[in-house]
């Protein structure tokens, strides 16, 4: 493809709707990695909805349309036009004149969060009495059929995952044109406004979450279901910061379904998905996991580990190069858990873990060890091996130095059985008549001339010679801890 052609929006717009024959695409996509013209188009595609995501940061904190912007001293009263036109064609009027407007049997309060694929809206159901939130597929992308379909399949997805760590859904209708899904409420905050509140977390906050994650995707797995957009923003917080669950499966498929793998590219955040989704290879569980991993990286240094500019400079850094290392970033990093967000951030596939329950299960005795450390040990296999071969080193030698204290001891010239301090001469006989008997205490012959004190001497030798082979381990083993 030329790079008219691939510069042509109309030639953009059929991709985003699909209807772009495969082999232009892979064109495409070449030319889209080396023209920023069309990498600003399509970005621009992506942040189409981005005057709705800013209204919805808006009427956050408060639920009418008129909304107050403090500017020092001033307040200032800003009317949110995109919302009120949202709401006007989306909903039908509301008795209550707080709440945006009423969808069927729920009442919309407030907007909660926007993105590519839909609007998130919190609403109460009069019906069960209960705060839910509530998604709504974006107007504009209603409008292409698949993106319909895969909206859809979110719905289809998430009913059939059962977890405490995955947000449950409670029905599936539609809104005129406008499909819509009705989920469990969360309050709290995401993953994402977490980071970018408080900073890099704490290991034990880092372990805890990404364990309840892992568990989630773990359910969401047994169903062959993978997730493909795992990200802070997808994950949310309760209020009392007991429980993290995951949330959004807009872009599950199954593993087995390749009716949307020509548009991999486009699914996920290019800071959070794996090299096989952004080259547009087939994916399982394990894409996941890379995800996961990229979301503990953030949590510790506060910042994803891939950054750049654009979409396309992200996705070439997260391909061809390596993360800076957590202990660099943050030294407080156990090495233990710096290893394993690097397993699970290893480009091959095949070197991370091999399923989430395998990580939960490791997340899980991590999360004791950090908890109790005096009483549960770093999980053998994130140990390293030089820490290993130290620690045996250092344990055999105070085996070593035991043996070596207690065999000087016993056969120490002052203390052995034949030796001449408990010897009795069998010959000794009274020296005279008198009432006191005298005892002579000598060695048997002539201890002297028989040699004594070159024995004594030559277990002085021995013992040099094993403090000399002490020194040399000790010596050994210094090296090996200044590696």
């Amino acid at each position: 493809m030329s790079k008219r052609m691939a510069c042509d929006e109309e030639q953009l717009e059929q991709f985003w709707s699909e209807s772009l024959p495969p082999e232009q695409v892979r064109s495409l996509e070449k030319h889209l990695s080396v023209c920023e013209k069309c990498q600003g188009l399509f970005e621009a595609r992506i942040n189409r909805f981005a005057e709705i995501t800013t209204a919805t940061k808006w009427l956050k904190d408060e639920p009418t349309s008129d909304i107050r912007v403090s500017q020092g001293a001033e307040v200032q009263r800003v009317r949110s036009e995109a919302i009120a036109e949202i709401a006007k064609r989306m909903f039908d009027r509301s008795e209550n004149h707080a709440h945006l407007g009423q969808l069927d049997e729920y009442e919309i309060i407030e907007p909660i969060g926007a993105g590519g694929m839909g609007i998130v809206f919190k609403g109460y159901d009069r019906e069960l009495q209960r705060h839910v939130a509530i998604k709504l597929l974006s107007p504009s992308v209603s409008l292409v059929g698949s993106a319909k379909q895969r909206f859809v399949r979110e719905a289809q997805a998430a009913a059939s995952i059962v977890s405490p760590y995955v947000v449950p859904i409670h029905a599936v209708a539609s809104h005129g044109d406008i499909p819509y899904i009705v989920m469990s409420y969360v309050p709290g905050v995401n993953l994402q406004e977490l980071i970018e509140e408080s900073g890099a977390m704490t290991p034990l906050q880092t372990v805890r979450i990404a364990r309840q994650v892992a568990l989630g995707l773990a359910a969401a797995h047994e169903q062959g279901l993978i997730h493909r957009d795992v990200k802070p923003g997808n994950i949310l917080i309760e209020r009392n910061g007991q429980r993290a669950v995951l949330t959004d499966f807009g872009l599950a498929q199954a593993a087995d379904d390749a009716s949307f793998t020509h548009s991999g590219l486009l699914a996920g955040t290019p800071n959070f998905m794996s090299p096989e989704q952004a080259n547009g290879a087939d994916i399982d569980e394990r894409s996941d996991l890379f995800s996961l991993g990229s979301v503990m990286y953030a949590m510790l240094a506060g910042h994803p580990p891939f950054r750049a500019p654009n979409a396309y400079a992200v996705v070439k850094r997260l391909i061809e190069e390596t993360p800076r290392p957590l202990t660099t970033i943050q030294p407080t990093t156990p090495g233990w858990l710096a290893r394993l967000v690097m397993q699970l951030l290893s480009k091959d596939r095949g070197q991370r873990f091999v399923s989430a329950a395998d990580v939960a299960a490791v997340l899980a005795d991590c999360e004791k060890h950090l908890e109790h450390p005096s009483l549960h040990r770093v999980p053998k296999g994130l140990v390293s091996r030089s820490w290993l071969l130290r620690s045996e080193l250092i344990l055999g030698t105070l085996v070593l130095l035991g043996c070596i204290g207690f065999y000087l001891i016993w056969n120490s010239p002052w203390h052995s059985p034949s030796s001449p301090s408990s010897h009795v001469d069998n010959q000794a006989t009274p020296q005279s008549n008198s009432k006191d008997t005298q005892v002579t205490l000598t060695p048997p012959g002539n201890s002297i001339e028989q040699g004594f004190i070159p024995r004594a001497i030559g277990r002085w030798q021995d013992e040099e010679e094993e403090s000399n082979t002490i020194h040399r381990i000790e010596e050994s083993i210094r090296r090996l801890e200044r590696q």
